[in-house]
């Protein structure tokens, strides 16, 4: 268990390594953005190597629990499209609530963590599946699809490229060509 000062420096360090990634971030600047030293940073993390490992673990710990909350969904829906609506509404849900940890997953070097991320998508390929059973289409395909068309838009919002409106229309418009695909 984390007490305080580590829990602000782990989530400094997530914001900044999700801006810059791991090699161009400093502790000095996690420092900086914490509000405490480096030397306590490296009092209670030992190196940034150690203090980066952390952070995603912890948040790969929460972005699994997100995950599985999907499940939820699982043959709930009769119709197709009303599962696919209410499956690209929370996988949004989930990828913007924590953006900088799967910014992270996606964008930086971590092996021991790729296996996560299929396990992720296997767990999704068969909820599509499960709720569309007569599906005509991969369901790892389109899981991927929806899972990368979600991270574009949820990346714009959270740099503020798109409002709040836009992102809601731009999702409900991505939706409803989705369903196009379903109809008989």
């Amino acid at each position: 268990m984390t007490n305080k000062t580590e829990q602000i420096i782990l989530d400094a360090g997530l914001k900044e390594f999700a801006k810059k990634g791991y090699d161009a971030t400093t502790t000095r600047t996690i420092a900086k953005t914490s509000g405490f030293t480096e030397t306590t940073i490296f009092r209670k993390f030992g190196s940034k190597k150690n203090l980066y490992n952390e952070i995603i673990g912890y948040g790969v710990k929460k972005l699994e629990y997100a995950y599985y909350s999907l499940q939820v969904l699982n043959q709930k829906y009769k119709d197709p499209t009303d599962f696919l609506e209410a499956f690209v509404k929370t996988l949004a849900k989930i990828r913007l609530d924590h953006i900088e940890i799967f910014t992270l997953l996606v964008n930086e070097d971590n092996l021991q963590y790729d296996s996560k991320l299929g396990e992720v998508n296997y767990f999704i390929s068969e909820l599509i599946k499960n709720n569309i059973p007569d599906i005509k289409v991969d369901p790892n395909v389109l899981g991927l699809t929806i899972g990368i068309f979600v991270y574009a838009i949820d990346v714009d919002k959270y740099h503020g490229r798109i409002n709040d409106i836009t992102y809601e229309e731009t999702l409900q418009k991505f939706i409803g060509n989705l369903m196009l695909c379903f109809e008989q």
